[in-house]
C-alpha cells in the first residue's frame, strides 16, 4: 500500500502534509537547496535526477555569479 504522500486521490495540500511530516529538517533543508546527502556516496541514487544538473546547468545559486537572494 502506498504511502498517503503518493495516492494521487488526495489533495495537494494532504499529499504535501504527509510528505512534510515524514521528513527530517535536514531532508527539508537540502530540498530548499538541491543538496542530496549521500548522492556523492555511491550505491542506490537518494533521488531521481540527482545526476541531472552539473556544472553551469543546475539550480539558481549553484553556478558562478551571485549568490540566490534566498540562500
Amino acid at each position: 500500500m502506498p504511502h498517503p504522500w503518493q495516492d494521487t486521490e488526495l489533495s495537494a495540500a494532504e499529499r504535501a502534509a504527509d510528505l512534510l511530516a515524514r521528513m527530517t529538517l535536514e531532508e527539508r533543508v537540502g530540498q530548499l537547496s538541491s543538496i542530496w546527502p549521500g548522492s556523492d556516496a555511491g550505491g542506490e541514487d537518494v533521488a531521481p535526477l540527482q545526476h541531472q544538473f552539473t556544472g553551469n546547468d543546475g539550480p539558481p545559486g549553484s553556478a558562478s555569479g551571485p549568490p540566490s537572494p534566498c540562500l
